[in-house]
């Protein structure tokens, strides 16, 4: 018997290199009408590389078991990155008030998430430009 082999990719795919990243972004624009915000896109970068930064220096000089170093290391990443983001501008009250109530969905659970928001907003608040 012969089969024939049938090809499922787009058309996109045939294209070069710069016309496929570029459609991606076009789909985002067209169907869901909404922009790329590079500048938010890259301070999100900037917070998280340096948190990672930060966790990796610090689990690096450890030499306890592998389950105590990743938990060190989540916490640690953790409080570097609820710092960093709201100083870099990350992330904006606006932003916690949606995630805080996003929350309320999570009952009891809620009241334990929302302790990190209420510490970045505080940091926001504090750190403010004028």
């Amino acid at each position: 018997m012969h089969k024939e082999v049938v090809n499922h990719q787009p058309a996109a795919s045939c294209s070069s290199t710069s016309n496929a990243r570029a459609i991606p972004t076009q789909n985002i624009k067209i169907h869901l009408a909404a922009k790329i915000n590079l500048s938010s896109s890259t301070r999100i970068l900037l917070a998280s590389s340096l948190a990672a930064t930060i966790t990796y220096i610090t689990t690096s000089q450890l030499t306890q078991s592998s389950w105590i170093i990743l938990i060190t290391g989540t916490l640690i990443f953790l409080a570097t990155y609820t710092v960093a983001a709201p100083l870099t501008g990350a992330i904006n009250k606006t932003d916690t008030q949606n995630l805080q109530e996003t929350l309320e969905g999570f009952g009891p659970l809620s009241y334990i998430l929302k302790i990190p928001l209420n510490l970045i907003e505080k940091i926001i608040i504090i750190f403010q430009k004028s």
